[in-house]
């Protein structure tokens, strides 16, 4: 069935199956239409799933996958499945905290339209140390006026998750936050990506109901 349909459907009608379903699947699918799938997936979905295909297979895969999916795939992969980091995703919109607004929307106009979580952009100091300084909601950011930087309308006091904390501990975190995600963050406050309400859901929630649970954030 899902071979007959066009890719981003299939990508949705691959990601609310049960990880085994998912896998049954990939494995019948031709290399091309795979490798396709894997490209247009929401990364920590992708990460699972790769992950669990043979690593001859796993290899064949991430070797010949776009450079920045793969790389993305890889990093994602390091974390055991129990932790925080094996159920974020590390596709991620941030910004340079002394951005203008009219600046930080230029620039993130590409970005923003690929990632599924887009409703907050993360404000970092640089693209090279990553280090969270704080958070902008989508809506303050089209609203602000152009010529305030981004620290300054920014909300500095964030909770964060560990990547090697619990997983189980830090899916409650994100639902008891009544946030739509928490940043990771790693040494030196790097940021590293976020765990979604969705991704926390999944995690706490029967296995029989994980595949009826409506996406909403991602």
């Amino acid at each position: 069935m899902i071979t007959l349909l066009p890719d981003a459907k299939a990508v949705d009608a691959l990601e609310v199956l049960s990880p085994e379903r998912q896998l049954q699947v990939f494995e019948e699918l031709e290399e091309e239409q795979a490798l396709a799938l894997l490209t247009l997936m929401a990364p920590d979905i992708a990460a699972d799933l790769v992950g669990r295909l043979p690593t001859k297979l796993m290899r064949r895969y991430l070797e010949r996958l776009p450079e920045v999916q793969s790389e993305r795939l890889i990093d994602l992969l390091r974390y055991p499945e129990d932790t925080v980091g094996g159920i974020m995703t590390n596709d991620v919109v941030y910004a340079r905290a002394n951005l203008t607004v009219a600046k930080a929307r230029e620039r993130l106009r590409e970005p923003l339209k690929t990632p599924d979580f887009v409703f907050i952009v993360y404000i970092v100091d640089n693209e090279k140390s990553r280090r969270l300084r704080g958070l902008i909601s989508l809506r303050n950011l089209i609203t602000a006026d152009d010529e305030q930087q981004l620290e300054e309308i920014m909300d500095p006091y964030l909770t964060t998750l560990n990547p090697l904390g619990s997983a189980s501990e830090g899916a409650y975190r994100v639902i008891d936050s009544h946030m739509a995600a928490l940043p990771v963050v790693g040494e030196e406050g790097r940021l590293l990506g976020l765990v979604t309400v969705d991704a926390a859901i999944v995690q706490v929630a029967p296995p029989n109901w994980r595949t009826k649970a409506p996406r909403i954030f991602s």
